[in-house]
Order: C-alpha cells, then sequence, then structure tokens
C-alpha cells in the first residue's frame, strides 16, 4: 500500500512539469525581413512544432510588427496545404527600424521581439536608351543590302560594252 501511495505522490508531483514540457513549442520562419525594402511585400511561411505532438492546422498564429513610434499592426496568418505551416505577407510601410515578434497561437507568454532595419527602396533610374529605338537594326541591314545591292549595279552597267 505504502508503495501505491509513494507511486501516485510522484506522479501527481510529476505531472505539472511534464504539461510544462509540452509546451516547448517551436516556431520557425521561412526567410528574414533582413533584405526587404519599405513597401515590398515579404512572403513568409511560418511553421510550427510541439514534440511529442501531431502537425496541427487550427491554430492561429500571426506576425506582429512594431516600428519606432510604438505603432503596432498584425498580419494574421493562414492555414496552409502541409499541417503546421502557416502563411502571411508582411509590407513595411516605410524605412526605418522595425521589431517584429511571431505569436505561435499556443501560449499566452509575451512574443519575443526581433529588430530589422529596412531600407527604401532603391530608386527607379530614368536612363534612355542607349542604342536607340528598337527599330533601328532593322533600318541599318536594309540600308546595307540597298546599298549593296547599289554598288552591283553600278558595277555591272560600268561592265557592260556599248553597242555600236
Amino acid at each position: 500500500m505504502r508503495r501505491c501511495l509513494l507511486i501516485a505522490a510522484f506522479v501527481l508531483l510529476t505531472a505539472p512539469a511534464a504539461a510544462l514540457a509540452q509546451g516547448g513549442t517551436t516556431v520557425k520562419l521561412s526567410s528574414k525581413p533582413n533584405a526587404v525594402p519599405a513597401g515590398e511585400p515579404w512572403k513568409v511561411t511560418v511553421t510550427i512544432r510541439q514534440p511529442g505532438r501531431a502537425a496541427r492546422s487550427d491554430l492561429r498564429p500571426a506576425i506582429i510588427v512594431k516600428d519606432a513610434d510604438g505603432f503596432t499592426t498584425t498580419y494574421p496568418a493562414r492555414a496552409a496545404k502541409k499541417a503546421g505551416r502557416y502563411t502571411t505577407t508582411v509590407t513595411f510601410p516605410r524605412p526605418g527600424q522595425f521589431t517584429y515578434a511571431i505569436r505561435d497561437g499556443l501560449s499566452s507568454a509575451p512574443p519575443e521581439y526581433r529588430s530589422v532595419i529596412i531600407k527604401a527602396p532603391a530608386p527607379a533610374v530614368d536612363r534612355p536608351d542607349p542604342v536607340g529605338p528598337p527599330e533601328l537594326p532593322i533600318i541599318l541591314v536594309g540600308v546595307i543590302l540597298l546599298g549593296t545591292g547599289a554598288y552591283f549595279l553600278v558595277k555591272r552597267h560600268r561592265r557592260m560594252p556599248l553597242s555600236p
């Protein structure tokens, strides 16, 4: 009887630790926003895994973006075809320093923010075409062919004997 009570006490004491151990959720992103210019979409896939559990498609993860002024924007992710994966598109509205967090949809712990600096998009350079209009090669070939034909006609005309 003492053994049964000892085992029951051990199980009761380890149950909360086992419940906390299952909370070891890992979250991975398919890419980082470091190279994304301002105004361009950052398409990202969030992969959520729980040790010892099957992948789930019923979670509601999101990416939370916070700018330097403290304004936050939440981008909810949708379930992808493969279980445990969720996709979303994030757009940083302007250049500057932002932080982002991943809410996994499972834990209520505060998200971990990562700092990222978003650069301005490269300016579009409006340069004239250095070659010219697209019809220029066709015109040049036509002029060369006409000049060659005229040359041979003149040469042939000079070789012909004069009639008496």
